[in-house]
């Protein structure tokens, strides 16, 4: 990832988190949240400024940020806050080499889990925080799915992270309910749903 992306990364979702909520409250939520991260509060805003809905600009939000002097943040125009080039742009983010799955395709057939393309996938010896981490990332992909499936994918990433943490095999058949949410959902999760299977399927079959 880009060091200019790395920045925009943390931006961007948090304003996607609250897309329609757009306010000066949420925009100063989004400073801290950012700045917590690490990011300078001036960098914050210069590289907000350089996303912004400004002929010249990149156009990612539909806000318009003037920096001082006789600056200010102009969101009257604004139902959303990020454009829809803003959304393609983090959605290319979140799907970046470095995040895409190795294995290309998941399939629940009753009992059977099939994993397409199957290359090696592992987590690293830090198992625990490794299976903490990918939950995690699994769910910070609410925001990309339906409200219906929304509560869905918590009760998925619970299921498979209780499966993770017991010391029996995971039972066959134990993701088969899940299976219409998968086939519904797997392109958009895959990325991070991916390593998750793949870890179950190595603990059922060694």
């Amino acid at each position: 990832m880009k060091p200019s992306d790395k920045i925009k990364k943390p931006i961007l979702e948090f304003l996607m988190g609250k897309n329609n909520q757009v306010s000066s409250d949420v925009f100063r939520e989004m400073i801290s949240s950012v700045n917590s991260q690490g990011f300078s509060i001036d960098k914050v805003l210069k590289v907000i400024e350089q996303m912004d809905n400004v002929e010249g600009h990149e156009n990612l939000l539909q806000i318009e940020l003037q920096l001082p002097p006789g600056g200010g943040l102009n969101i009257s125009g604004a139902d959303e806050w990020l454009s829809m080039k803003g959304e393609d742009y983090l959605d290319n983010l979140n799907n970046s080499k470095e995040d895409k799955p190795v294995s290309q395709s998941f399939t629940v057939n009753g009992d059977n889990v099939s994993i397409g393309n199957n290359n090696r996938n592992s987590f690293s010896d830090d198992h625990s925080n490794n299976v903490a981490a990918q939950i995690d990332k699994l769910l910070s992909y609410k925001n990309k799915l339906d409200p219906a499936d929304q509560a869905t994918l918590e009760q998925f990433a619970e299921n498979v992270q209780r499966t993770l943490a017991s010391q029996e095999k995971p039972k066959q058949g134990a993701l088969s309910k899940f299976s219409d949410f998968l086939d519904k959902t797997w392109n958009t999760i895959s990325p991070v749903a991916t390593p998750l299977l793949v870890e179950l399927a190595k603990r059922a079959l060694f």
